[in-house]
């Protein structure tokens, strides 16, 4: 009874604290003069992927940094398919409106292939953790870059939009009052990310699991919550390239930075039969998810299901039904 006690306490702080972590962000850099271009990519994505870095952390501390690999590969799947699946087949399309996630998306194809590299090889090294540390910036620098004068009103628009979205209003005026309430927020999630790595553990071996399914599954739904919450609440408001830019944006995040900090924290052998079973559905997503925004600009409720159907795939390779990759 304690491991599924732990997992649901775990998901529900997660779920409380991650919403209020982005709020206290935006309105930080709000306050700070950032641009929006960088409040969308370093504030927004990288806190909706704070419970994945809290659980690498934790995991590889804890000495089965499987878990974490597994959910970090799990929620991109899960953002992308899932998330992005559903959405495009409920609203019939996706539209690509803005340039700055096409970019994205490019990152995000260019990040798995160098994930793909980095676990060709049996051992997590810190050279592995540097080399992903420094894509996660030049992922930064090329956004940053990428962004143009004359597109700014538009962009102050839509951070507007995603303000209101996520219920940041009222603002806060003090930048010290903002800090504060952020960091109190990001306690919350690391209190909630430890729960729910011990209970994910606790309820591998219960079930006799391996915990790299557990990590891609269960504990990839509790992570994924924030991005969940958030591109729901811009569906329902119909802005879609929110939704599609906090997405992939998160799972740059997920591929470069908390890969990168895992594998500083826990250079070592990795598991690589469950690993591979993930890496070719992970390739194959974003690469059709690239070419499709690439060609069409859109993601069409056809595209949508796709994407659904590669995750079930994916589903039935990690219970053993399929056996494609091994393991």
């Amino acid at each position: 009874m304690l491991a599924p006690l732990l997992v649901a306490l775990g998901i529900v702080l997660i779920y409380l604290s991650s919403e209020r972590v982005i709020r206290y962000a935006v309105n930080l850099a709000r306050l700070l003069g950032l641009s929006t271009l960088v409040v969308g990519f370093l504030l927004v994505s990288v806190s909706t992927s704070l419970p994945e870095t809290f659980v690498a952390v934790f995991a590889a501390l804890d000495g089965d940094p499987q878990l974490a690999v597994g959910n970090v590969l799990g929620s991109i799947l899960f953002d992308i398919n899932i998330i992005l699946g559903l959405s495009a087949v409920m609203a019939g399309a996706i539209v690509l409106k803005r340039k700055e996630n096409l970019h994205l998306i490019e990152l995000l194809f260019i990040s798995t292939v160098i994930a793909v590299l980095v676990f060709s090889v049996p051992r997590l090294t810190v050279t592995h953790g540097v080399a992903l540390l420094l894509l996660f910036l030049y992922s930064l620098r090329k956004l940053y870059k990428s962004g143009k004068p004359e597109a700014r009103q538009e962009e102050d628009l839509l951070h507007h939009h995603k303000r209101r979205i996520l219920g940041m209003l009222p603002r806060e005026r003090s930048p010290y009052l903002t800090l504060a309430k952020f960091l109190g927020s990001v306690a919350v999630l690391l209190l909630g990310a430890k729960l729910l790595t011990d209970g994910a553990l606790l309820l591998a071996g219960d079930l006799g699991l391996g915990t790299v399914f557990v990590g891609a599954t269960l504990v990839t739904f509790g992570t994924s919550l924030p991005e969940l919450t958030v591109a729901l609440a811009a569906l329902r408001k119909k802005y879609y390239g929110l939704a599609l830019g906090d997405l992939v944006g998160a799972g740059v995040t997920n591929l470069t930075l908390v890969l990168g900090l895992l594998a500083l924290l826990a250079p070592g052998p990795v598991n690589l039969p469950p690993i591979t079973g993930i890496l070719p559905f992970l390739l194959a997503s974003t690469l059709f998810l690239w070419y499709t925004l690439a060609e069409k600009g859109r993601v069409t409720s056809t595209e949508g299901a796709v994407l659904l159907l590669i995750y079930l795939g994916f589903l039935l390779e990690q219970l053993g039904l399929l056996g494609l990759f091994g393991g």
